[in-house]
């Protein structure tokens, strides 16, 4: 069974004898135009395109790339699932196809019975004194024989057979994982739901183990290469306290190059320039104590103090009080310097105050989110902003444009996280940076949530801030005065 759409001029396409994937490329390299087409045979779905030409898998209102191109014949192939809705698109023609199971047939290998085959030795003691006859003992003794034998080589051809047919299961196994490999630069999401169904179509096929257990272990390892899993123990990048003895932990900053971090304890502002690891004391004060927050600019750091924001100029550790400690603030819980504003997360009043920098300073909180908007910020762990704010909460993230809620959601994860507590995000990247804590690991996704990669930290050590350098490819984890470097792939 198959469908498709082609251009105004494709005309006719008749895959008929099209049994493979491999055929179905090499149909379609033979076709004249834009064309898409979804052919199903026993259940799996094989997909291709040619041309100005994709195929669309549509969920929750979106429409996810399955296989696409501008030119060349591509092709894919998974298990046919049911209800799933594909969209078809070949030059400015589109239509939509939804999957059907294919109905359970019969399977003769069903009767075919497993290796039980055996004979038991009799353990019987011979009566004494008992006559036997010489003559009835020998032919006994050879039916006996001619009996084994049928039953070994019963034994044995089941057993090749058996041989045989798990052959023939693997090499098709192995050319749907040859395909969701292809797949897997366009789409891992649907890249890993095939390799997991072929892995489950192994453990369910009646076959020789040892083989089986061999091709899973493949799969496993493609599994893995997709989800690009990275086990890192982390080096360490720098100590602030080489800098300032006696500093121990803080929030921390990073633009351009420079990691700020303020030591809440001593109330100590610290600068790091990673390119030629050089830090240095930048200011100092009694009002920065026990803060919890710092940002700011490429010149500028901000700290949220007792009495309100400072402002401290790292090119002369100037500083200055820039807004007051307003009575709007309730339970600010994070701080971010954005476009000149400064923008502070209240989970108590479940707001985002934004204040607006001008000429004369600072304004007066306003409100971030549009009014009618209801939010949830009661266990909010921390914000960051791109354009868009995204606000952390410990298994999931919020995202706000412009003052209005837009869905977001995480995608394709190996497992689903633990409590996000640190995210790194700047227009400036490609991608979303989060920190899962119990799962000590960092989680790469896209700009639309979709999971790329991760990174797992070795130790035990506590991570409290989650920094990243797209143009050096290095992520820096602190830990109380402790900067840790991990390098980007």
């Amino acid at each position: 069974m198959y469908f498709y759409v082609t251009d105004p001029e494709g005309g006719f396409l008749n895959l008929d004898t099209v049994t493979s994937l491999f055929d179905l490329k090499n149909t379609l390299s033979t076709v004249n135009g834009d064309v898409a087409v979804i052919l199903i045979i026993d259940n799996i779905s094989y997909l291709g395109v040619k041309g100005r030409s994709g195929i669309f898998l549509k969920r929750e209102g979106k429409e996810v790339p399955v296989v696409t191109t501008d030119d060349k014949v591509v092709g894919a192939s998974g298990r046919n699932n049911a209800h799933n809705i594909f969209i078809l698109k070949a030059g400015s023609n589109s239509k939509e196809y939804t999957s059907e199971p294919k109905s359970p047939g019969f399977g003769l290998q069903k009767l075919i019975p497993k290796k039980d085959f055996y004979l038991k030795g009799w353990n019987i003691k011979p009566p004494v004194n008992l006559n036997i006859n010489k003559k009835a003992a020998g032919v006994i003794l050879v039916i006996i024989f001619l009996i084994y034998a049928v039953f070994r080589q019963v034994s044995y051809r089941l057993e090749n057979d058996r041989g045989i047919k798990t052959d023939r299961e693997i090499a098709k196994v192995e050319e749907k994982v040859n395909a969701a490999m292809e797949l897997a630069m366009l789409n891992k999401v649907l890249a890993r739901e095939n390799l997991e169904a072929q892995k489950k179509s192994l453990q369910s096929f009646d076959g020789d183990q040892k083989k089986i257990l061999a091709e899973i272990t493949k799969i496993d390892a493609k599994i893995k290469e997709v989800l690009a899993i990275n086990s890192i123990n982390p080096e360490i990048f720098y100590d602030f306290s080489l800098a300032k003895e006696g500093v121990v932990q803080g929030p921390g900053y990073y633009l351009d190059g420079k990691l700020s971090f303020l030591d809440k304890n001593s109330g100590t502002l610290l600068s790091l320039d990673v390119k030629n690891k050089s830090g240095k004391v930048v200011a100092a004060d009694e009002k920065f104590r026990n803060s919890e927050f710092v940002s700011g600019t490429t010149d500028r750091v901000y700290v949220f103090g007792s009495e309100g924001i400072f402002r401290v100029n790292l090119s002369n550790s100037k500083k200055d009080l820039v807004i007051k400690k307003s009575d709007k603030w309730q339970e600010v819980t994070s701080m971010v310097a954005f476009a000149g504003n400064i923008y502070l997360l209240d989970k108590k009043a479940d707001q985002i105050w934004k204040h607006v920098s001008t000429d004369a300073g600072f304004t007066e909180p306003k409100n971030y989110l549009v009014s009618g908007i209801e939010v949830d910020f009661s266990n909010a762990t921390g914000m960051n902003i791109n354009g868009s704010i995204f606000v952390t909460d410990p298994g999931k993230i919020q995202k706000f444009t412009q003052g209005r809620k837009e869905d977001f959601n995480l995608l394709g994860l190996d497992k689903p996280v633990g409590k996000i507590t640190q995210i790194a995000a700047s227009d400036d990247f490609e991608n979303i940076y989060l920190w899962d804590e119990p799962n000590r690991r960092v989680i790469v996704v896209s700009e639309s949530g979709q999971y790329l990669s991760q990174y797992i930290i070795m130790g035990d050590s506590i991570i409290n801030g989650l920094f990243v350098d797209e143009t050096l490819n290095k992520i820096f984890l602190l830990s109380g005065a402790k900067v840790y470097g991990v390098d980007l792939k």
